[in-house]
């Protein structure tokens, strides 16, 4: 199982930078996106969080992902685009749907989020209840039959 601490590894301006969590510093202003694409992340543990970042683009699709833990990313509140497409999401869905439900309650920012290809079957009623700026939530390709609304 791969668990990677999202500030070792942070994609900025066109340039892969692999650096250690020590040496990165207090400040991460600056980072404005963070793609693991591809990187095979399993899962995404509470360790795993960027802190007072301007980061504003995650993606983490295609890793074969079956867990974030909302800590993980919870502190990136200037978060606007979250690709999360093209894993197996549907385990912390099924298994763990309180905190499921609290993956983008943090996320006040966000605008889109794309959650495509995860096997989902259904979407907690709660799960974008803060996300005010939100215009788009991608879940094609998933099994879900009904949607709650906000």
């Amino acid at each position: 199982k791969t668990c990677v601490n999202l500030t070792s590894v942070v994609f900025v301006l066109g340039l892969l930078i692999s650096m250690l969590v020590s040496d990165l510093p207090s400040n991460t202003h600056g980072l404005l996106q963070a793609d693991l694409t591809e990187t095979r992340v399993e899962s995404l543990c509470k360790g795993c969080i960027i802190t007072r970042s301007t980061l504003l683009v995650l993606s983490l699709s295609r890793n074969g992902m079956k867990y974030v833990c909302p800590d993980a990313i919870s502190n990136i509140t200037s978060l606007r685009y979250l690709e999360v497409s093209f894993n197996n999401l549907s385990d912390i869905n099924v298994r763990h749907t309180h905190l499921f439900e609290r993956l983008f309650s943090t996320l006040r920012e966000i605008q889109i989020i794309s959650l495509k290809s995860n096997s989902l079957r259904h979407i907690p009623k709660n799960i974008y209840f803060n996300n005010n700026n939100l215009r788009k939530i991608d879940l094609s390709f998933n099994h879900i039959s009904k949607l709650p609304l906000k």
